[in-house]
């Protein structure tokens, strides 16, 4: 009777310990799991930012040649009405 009673407590004290265990480690892997996923969501987040970012550098080269080309529009008009200015001054100059 002393025998069973010796592995009936044995046998207690695993199950107990393999509960215990088992809770612990469910408890761990679900708080590790919400921590890993909010990780994971904050990197897909900064994925979508830098995402949008790469669109609006691909666009600024874009809008920087149309301004340098408007740019070169203006500055050749400006240069046909200075030379259209400096003519018309040697025309009223040597009319004189």
């Amino acid at each position: 009777m002393n025998l069973i009673s010796e592995n009936s407590s044995i046998l207690i004290t695993i199950i107990i310990t393999t509960v215990s265990l088992i809770l612990y480690f469910s408890y761990s892997f679900k708080r590790l799991k919400t921590f890993e996923d909010k990780k994971l969501e904050a990197i897909f987040l900064e994925i979508e930012v830098e995402k949008n970012n790469h669109l609006y550098l691909k666009k600024v080269p874009k809008e920087i040649t149309k301004l340098e080309s408007k740019t070169k529009a203006t500055f050749k008009k400006i240069n046909v009405n200075i030379f259209n200015i400096d003519y018309s001054y040697k025309e009223v100059l040597s009319n004189i």
